[in-house]
């Protein structure tokens, strides 16, 4: 609401239906999911890139690329 106020206050520009900021949208619990994810998550990422099993996706596509490119690294690996 902040970035792209509304046209008018509380109001969505769409439907018009009430606006509000959700419980885990608030700033203190994004600074903590971030923590997280930099101290839990990230390190995975490293771990399976660094032994080699680690696939990255281009998820910029299209829903049918996509799974098409996950089908492709799926049977290369089990294949």
């Amino acid at each position: 609401m902040d970035a792209h106020p509304p046209e008018s206050a509380g109001a969505c520009d769409k439907c018009r239906g009430t606006l509000y900021v959700r419980p885990d949208d608030e700033e203190a619990v994004v600074v903590k999911r971030l923590s997280v994810f930099k101290t839990e998550t990230l390190p995975l990422f490293d771990y399976y890139r660094d032994s080699g099993r680690l696939v990255i996706v281009d998820g910029e596509r299209s829903e049918e690329e996509i799974f098409h490119q996950i089908c492709e690294r799926i049977i290369l690996r089990v294949g």
